[in-house]
């Protein structure tokens, strides 16, 4: 069984490393949801703690949306820079030949000699997504094959290669997206929506106090002034 691939290395694959590196162990979901509530604990003590309806307008249109897209912003930026990073490796083609034995890899530019043969041993971890293996040389660093660049043999029959040559705590099937970020998102949404809310009709609940008890005074000042 033999299976080749042929990869060119573009700055939408380099996006996709990326964010995908960025997201593959669950400690780090976790970690960017721990500084993303964070961030929107800062965005609501703005919002519950402003005194009048200007200070309440300023936290909504500048000091939230400043806190709760910092961490988005960070995990935006962070392919871009990895694109940057590897602007001179941008244009490469890598070639993949996967055997029962062995992994041919050659690329003019990635490989010293430009040819490495290796056994799957080579390989310190593979992730399997929907689209594409990531097949790791170091903690930080991964070679990549979109499914789709497969010009001989198929995705099944890699798969079975990456079973059959690697242990099964190093070959992970990672093709199921979580539903739970874009639930959090939306829960967070609505907390801001409720709290952004309640402070306004407190604030003019507050203001409406003010006026009726500024009119008590007044009425009762007028009273006496007239006995």
């Amino acid at each position: 069984m033999v299976v080749r691939a042929k990869t060119e290395y573009t700055k939408e694959l380099a996006k996709k490393f990326a964010r995908f590196h960025m997201s593959k162990k669950k400690w780090q979901i976790v970690y960017y949801i721990v500084l993303e509530l964070i961030m929107f604990a800062l965005a609501c003590s703005f919002i519950i703690t402003s005194e009048n309806m200007i200070e309440l307008i300023i936290s909504v249109v500048v000091f939230t949306p400043l806190f709760l897209l910092l961490v988005p912003a960070v995990i935006l930026m962070t392919p871009l820079i990895t694109v940057r990073m590897s602007k001179r490796l941008l244009g490469s083609v890598n070639t993949y030949d996967f055997s029962d034995n062995e992994v041919v890899m050659e690329s003019a530019m990635t490989f010293a000699g430009g040819q490495i043969r290796a056994n799957y041993n080579y390989f310190e971890s593979v992730y399997e997504t929907k689209d594409c293996f990531y097949m790791y040389i170091s903690k930080q660093q991964a070679l990549v094959v979109n499914k789709s660049d497969l010009i001989a043999g198929s995705v099944s029959d890699l798969q079975e290669l990456f079973r059959r040559n690697m242990p099964a705590d190093k070959y992970i099937v990672k093709t199921n997206r979580s539903k739970f970020i874009p639930i959090f998102i939306a829960v967070i949404i609505a907390v801001i929506v409720i709290m952004v809310a309640y402070s306004t009709i407190t604030l003019l609940l507050n203001d409406f106090k003010e006026i009726l008890f500024s009119k008590s005074v007044s009425m009762t000042t007028l009273k006496d002034n007239m006995v």
